[in-house]
Formats: structure tokens, C-alpha cells, sequence
């Protein structure tokens, strides 16, 4: 039986963080993300892991609203904070 267990991944602190960046976190495969939400500034991901699955490179992206964008990966959601809105985006 596996041991499934619910993680966060800090992914970009907006105070330094440029619209378009791209993350990189070790992680094992998500069984299913569950919440995408700003946490002390950070953009944060909770996500439903099999933790005796090897971790694999996870790529992330964060794009601005209207920002000219190219097809780049699954929408995991938006977060706000002040004025700004981003969007989440993992790369394949």
C-alpha cells in the first residue's frame, strides 16, 4: 500500500519574482493538485503525493494577466494579492 501524503511547494515569491519565471521543485508524481494559494508573499502548491514514488523534476510558470503567453502546460489555477493577479501553469 503506498503512503499518500498532502505536501506544499513554494513556487514564486512575487516580491522578487519577474512575470514569465519559471520554477523547478523535485517532488514526487502529484496524485492530484489540490490548492494553489499566496502564502506570506509566496505563491504555494499543495498537492496529494505517493511519497515512496521516486521525485521527478516538476517545472512551474508563472504568467501575468494579458501577458502574451505560447501554449505552455496545464492551467493549475490564479492567485491574487493587492492589484496583481498571476497564473499557475506546469510545463511538460
Amino acid at each position: 500500500m503506498s503512503d499518500r501524503r498532502m505536501f506544499k511547494y513554494p513556487l514564486f515569491d512575487v516580491s522578487q519574482a519577474a512575470f514569465d519565471e519559471i520554477t523547478e521543485v523535485m517532488a514526487p508524481p502529484s496524485l492530484g493538485i489540490n490548492h494553489i494559494a499566496m502564502q506570506n508573499s509566496v505563491v504555494t502548491l499543495w498537492s496529494l503525493v505517493d511519497i515512496e514514488s521516486k521525485p521527478i523534476k516538476r517545472r512551474f510558470r508563472i504568467v501575468g494577466t494579458g501577458h502574451e503567453m505560447e501554449p505552455i502546460g496545464n492551467y493549475l489555477g490564479s492567485v491574487q494579492e493587492r492589484v496583481f493577479v498571476w497564473h499557475i501553469f506546469e510545463i511538460f
